[in-house]
């Protein structure tokens, strides 16, 4: 049976840089399969439960549940009875898959449309791309749930 991994500070976020324009439900989502991704949850580990989110992020459970619910119906965590939600086998698998084709779907046809209506060149997004990461380039949500 995997470990119970909760990395969470004592006192609710206040300022978490969480994202006014989204659902917070949606952003829970995303910092559980950041930790999954990272390697902070690995195969088996139990994440966070439902009150330990609601208190984190100063919400309603229900929206911890929603998050956690939505995780389960993608196939990345599975409910274990008196335990919680654990981690299953193909979840990295399973974010980078959806989270590549959001992408792509998504996210990439606006950046590259932005850069062309801006004048931005090939060769600048390139530089942009190839240039090594500035250590203030990290999220700077809330490191994991």
């Amino acid at each position: 049976m995997g470990q119970v991994v909760n990395p969470l500070p004592p006192e609710p976020v206040k300022d978490d840089g969480m994202d006014s324009e989204r659902p917070v439900f949606v952003q829970i989502i995303e910092v559980l399969e950041d930790g999954i991704l990272d390697g902070t949850y690995g195969v088996g580990d139990m994440v966070a439960s439902t009150n330990q989110i609601a208190r984190l992020f100063g919400v309603n459970p229900e929206t911890a549940v929603k998050a956690l619910r939505t995780l389960a119906d993608r196939g990345v965590v599975e409910r274990r009875r008196g335990l919680g939600m654990a981690v299953l086998p193909p979840a990295r698998e399973t974010i980078l898959a959806r989270r590549r084709q959001e992408f792509f779907d998504h996210l990439a046809p606006r950046f590259v449309a932005e850069a062309r209506k801006l004048g931005i060149s090939r060769d600048q997004l390139t530089a942009l791309w190839t240039a090594p990461p500035k250590e203030d380039d990290h999220d700077q949500r809330v490191d994991q749930v």
